[in-house]
């Protein structure tokens, strides 16, 4: 078919169905134009000729065509079929030759790559093993580093931790050894003692005078040498050698006493013996005088101190309770009799410096008590109570022993009790809630040192007689200034008294302070011992008040203090007796406090009539702000609980109980209330004599239960 295909001459049918006919080079073109010639004639003369099928005439033209072109063209294009096709077979070879060598080419460079692409994954592979050589010894040399470093810091470690025990050692042996010189100085001192007390009792002075004066230089010495120990106690080391010069001290005076001891027996044998002949009978005889002199003088006295008790009993009535009365004046006579037992260091100007020390010790932990954490306020327990038991404590860097003089001790404690008495005023009255944390430590020094509570509650009833109470009135030639200053007022250098307003303030801290410590439990290392000024001091206090006609201003104020501090803890002790109280105070005592109270000064009178007020519409009292935090310290808290071993505040407020019984009460001249006791909430069955005495019940009228309310339809302040 190819063959036929390229025998066709351009210009036949097949040409003009779209083959070309291939080239047959210069050799056929004059043989190929003289067919096309002769061709062209003889397609005119057909077209001449007469008319014909069209396709007819082309078939037999065409046939003649080619048959002329095959006959002469046909061996020029044999020819040239085969050069083409050795051309062709000739350029094929070339192609072969051509691939050949690209595809050995590409073998080869293939082959390179391989090489190159392997000999860079051996590079990379060394590079890898030697990165990863240097990285292991980079860890070795940093594990080794590490070691080392551990080593030295456990080193470091234990040259600290021994040097901190021998540090510890040392302190420890300091302490001991600072110990048994503050002994061998309390012996040293004891001894002193025993030597003076020697010398009074010896009853011929000439006789002892030559061995005094011999003795005499030797004792000099003595106090200079373990008074310059003290002194190199407190700026230096103490070594061993100077405990045992303390120790030489000790037994050089405790020799020097015995030696002076038995000189004074012997003197005091001998005069005994030289007088007892001649003195029996007159000794005798004067004892028995002296005796029953003593007798007749006490039975007056006796007699002249009930006549003025009673006297004064009964002038006082409507000012102050008798038996309180009674009690104020021991304790202010206790006060005085305290005070005067260190009138020798007092008076002594050698002592002034150690006086300030005691000073020193004292106010530092008073003034820093406050409920910042459990550590805090012991480390101020524990200080206050090592300084009153005469152990040295630590105050600003220095050593304070309040035993350094034998009346230091009494020094310290009545200071301590004034300075507690003080914060009331002073801290209290701008910042009630640092009561409790004050109380707190108050009340467990007051368990430990019962001396020391007395003179507490002394100061309290001399800075605020109202804490008696006492409301004094003004007797015949007493001036306003001594008036003013017995009931508590106090005057400035220009001979001003204190502006109302203030002297409120100050007594409203004060009583805040006391009312804390009524309220305040017991630690946990007190619990077995009686609370020693407890609840039922505060029944007795509102009760004496309300049973005394009530004065402007400071009876409002102090009755609100005590009701916000301690009326929460006395609901809850008492129940429905503190209701009736507060009843009374409602129905009876805040209506005269109204009559007696000018309008210009009503703002105390306004604060309890709100407080009131508030309770009643409430129907409960909340505890005061800051008692829950007396227990953060290993006191309990007058508002928490034990549970399982644990103390627990609580911020729950008890509500009064509803309904409320309606009270009534006639005219009665005094309210004598005795100490009430603890009942169900729920039952209202109580005996008279609980509350009132009989011969000042008039009577008592249950009339149902009604709801409370804040006030009755007249206008007065009550449950109606």
């Amino acid at each position: 078919m190819l063959w036929e295909t390229m025998c066709l001459p351009p210009w036949s049918p097949v040409s003009r169905l779209g083959v070309r006919a291939p080239e047959l080079g210069r050799d056929t073109s004059s043989s190929i134009g003289v067919v096309r010639r002769k061709l062209s004639g003889n397609h005119s003369a057909l077209s001449k000729s007469e008319p014909c099928n069209l396709d007819e005439r082309g078939v037999r033209w065409s046939c003649a065509a080619n048959h002329a072109w095959q006959k002469e063209g046909g061996e020029a294009v044999k020819e040239r079929v085969k050069k083409i096709l050795r051309e062709e077979q000739s350029q094929r070879e070339i192609l072969d030759y051509k691939q050949e060598l690209l595809r050995r080419q590409f073998e080869a460079k293939k082959t390179q790559d391989e090489k190159l692409f392997l000999q860079q994954i051996q590079e990379d592979a060394m590079r890898a093993k030697e990165s990863q050589a240097r990285l292991e010894q980079h860890h070795k040399q940093l594990a080794q580093r590490v070691s080392e470093r551990n080593r030295r810091i456990k080193e470091d470690e234990q040259r600290k931790r021994e040097a901190e025990e021998d540090e510890r050692i040392k302190i420890k042996e300091k302490k001991e050894r600072l110990d048994k010189i503050h002994h061998h100085q309390l012996e040293f001192r004891t001894m002193y003692q025993k030597i003076l007390d020697s010398t009074k009792l010896c009853k011929d002075r000439q006789a002892l005078l030559p061995s005094m004066n011999i003795y005499s230089p030797k004792l000099k010495s003595l106090y200079e040498a373990i008074e310059q120990l003290v002194n190199q106690c407190k700026v230096g080391e103490v070594s061993s050698l100077d405990v045992k010069t303390a120790f030489e001290i000790v037994q050089n005076i405790t020799s020097i006493q015995g030696s002076i001891q038995d000189e004074v027996v012997k003197i005091n044998y001998a005069q005994e013996a030289a007088v007892t002949a001649i003195a029996a009978a007159k000794e005798q005889d004067e004892n028995k005088a002296k005796e029953e002199a003593e007798l007749s003088l006490k039975a007056a006295n006796d007699a002249s101190d009930a006549v003025s008790s009673a006297t004064l009993g009964s002038e006082l009535s409507e000012f102050v309770d008798p038996q309180a009365l009674h009690n104020y004046m021991t304790l202010q006579q206790y006060r005085q009799q305290f005070e005067s037992s260190y009138s020798e260091l007092m008076n002594n100007e050698g002592f002034k410096k150690f006086r300030f020390e005691c000073q020193k010790a004292v106010n530092v932990p008073v003034n820093a008590i406050s409920h910042v954490s459990s550590a805090h306020m012991t480390d101020k327990y524990i200080k206050l109570s090592r300084l009153i038991s005469g152990q040295p404590v630590e105050v600003g860097g220095s050593t304070v022993s309040a035993s350094r003089h034998p009346q230091g001790v009494a020094f310290c404690k009545n200071l301590l009790a004034k300075k507690f008495v003080a914060q009331g005023e002073l801290t209290v009255s701008s910042k009630p809630e640092a009561a409790f944390a004050i109380a707190a430590i108050l009340v467990s020094l007051w368990v430990q040192f019962p001396d020391f509570g007395q003179l507490v509650l002394a100061h309290f009833h001399r800075e605020c007689p109202y804490l008696v109470p006492l409301f004094m009135p003004q007797v015949e030639n007493q001036s306003n200034q001594d008036f003013y200053k017995s009931l508590g007022y106090r005057y400035s250098e220009q001979g001003e008294v204190e502006k109302q307003p203030k002297f409120l303030k100050r007594m409203s801290g004060v009583m805040r302070l006391y009312t804390a410590i009524m309220v305040t439990r017991l630690r946990r290392q007190d619990q077995n011992k009686p609370h020693p000024h407890g609840l039922k001091q505060a029944w007795r206090w509102l009760v004496c008040m309300l049973n005394l006609e009530p004065k402007p201003d400071i009876c409002a104020t102090l009755i609100l203090d005590f009701l916000e501090v301690s009326g929460y803890m006395m609901f809850a002790t008492y129940g429905k007796e503190f209701q009736k109280l507060l009843h009374i105070i409602c129905k009876d005592y805040f209506t005269k406090i109204q009559k007696i109270t000018p309008s210009s000064s009503s703002g105390p009178m306004v604060r309890l009539e709100t407080f009131l007020q508030k309770i009643l519409k409430q129907g409960k009292i909340p505890p005061p702000e800051g008692a829950t935090h007396a227990a953060i310290w290993g006191f309990r808290g007058p508002y928490s609980i034990i549970i399982l071993g644990i103390d627990v505040s609580i911020e729950m407020e008890l509500c009064l109980v509803r309904p409320v019984p309606i009270i009534q009460f006639f005219h009665i001249r005094s309210y004598r209330f005795h100490e009430p006791v603890t009942i169900s909430l729920t039952s209202f069955q109580l005996s008279r004599q609980q509350l009132l005495g009989d011969m000042d019940f008039v009577g008592v009228h249950s009339k149902g239960f009604v709801q409370p309310h804040v006030s009755t339809p007249g206008g007065e302040i009550g449950l109606s």
